[in-house]
């Protein structure tokens, strides 16, 4: 399972890989992500029809690390 953190001036993205859930990414309001019943804006895995492309378009919009972009499109874990 891999696990990163991408913060926006207002909002979080968290992203993965899962050997169950497969990709993943969760978006978070960030003043709110600590609170101890916060919740997720978004939650969204391949194991449940996220497609590929989804993720990569999150992914450009946080501007994640190149080599995690280029895992998904692959489909490669990372």
């Amino acid at each position: 399972m891999s696990r990163y953190v991408k913060q926006a001036p207002d909002k979080t993205m968290v992203y993965g890989w899962d050997h169950a859930l497969g990709f993943f990414y969760e978006e978070w309001v960030t003043s709110t992500m600590n609170e101890e019943d916060a919740t997720p804006f978004s939650d969204r895995c391949s194991m449940f029809g996220m497609p590929k492309h989804e993720l990569i378009e999150k992914m450009h919009q946080y501007r994640v690390k190149e080599s995690h972009l280029e895992s998904v499109a692959a489909d490669l874990p990372f």
